[in-house]
């Protein structure tokens, strides 16, 4: 049977894609990072399947509220807690709020509830793999990794306290192949 958290998730996602994949791609491999470092249970599963869901599928704030609202009902504060502390500003991806502003809204968010750290780290571990190669291509996505590097010392120090060494490690090991990759890429053939 799949958790109650899994069905939410897929129908707030329908129709949204994840590098040419139905997003489910991206939510499974959150967890299972999550995963890989003994953090399992249906808190943190839920809010890998709910992390994005705040942020990409309401239009605004007061729908990000209600969303959010209604998260906790059906799982529980901590799981809305920890969604809550990873969602940035709704309307990135309409372009109604720049990126760097929802970065600082989350980034202030995880002052408040550390633990979130965790579940924002796995995140970005899978989203920067996935610029290495780009699950829709199988080829690096540059634009991905030259943001995310970009992103690299405001995001370590927003976001790296607390978090469990080795999976900081697993992080920078993948910020650290972008850079090479990104650095290759502008050396002349």
């Amino acid at each position: 049977m799949t958790p109650p958290y899994v069905d939410f998730a897929l129908k707030l996602h329908a129709g949204h894609l994840y590098a040419d994949k139905p997003y489910d791609y991206h939510l499974r491999l959150v967890e299972g990072v999550l995963g890989e470092f003994g953090y399992t249970g249906q808190k943190w599963s839920a809010s890998a399947w709910l992390h994005d869901t705040v942020e990409d599928c309401v239009e605004d704030v007061a729908g990000a509220t209600r969303l959010l609202g209604v998260i906790r009902e059906k799982f529980g504060d901590d799981v809305a807690n920890l969604v809550w502390s990873v969602s940035g500003l709704p309307g990135v991806k309409k372009g109604a709020v720049n990126r760097k502003d929802r970065n600082e809204d989350i980034y202030a968010k995880l002052s408040v509830y550390p633990e979130a750290r965790t579940l924002k780290c796995a995140d970005r571990i899978v989203n920067v793999e996935c610029s290495i190669v780009d699950p829709g291509t199988g080829a690096p996505n540059l634009g991905m990794m030259r943001m995310y590097l970009k992103e690299r010392a405001r995001f370590t120090e927003a976001v790296r306290p607390g978090v469990m060494l080795s999976l900081w490690n697993r992080l920078e090991a993948a910020w650290d192949r972008c850079q090479e990759i990104v650095d290759k890429a502008a050396v002349p053939a």
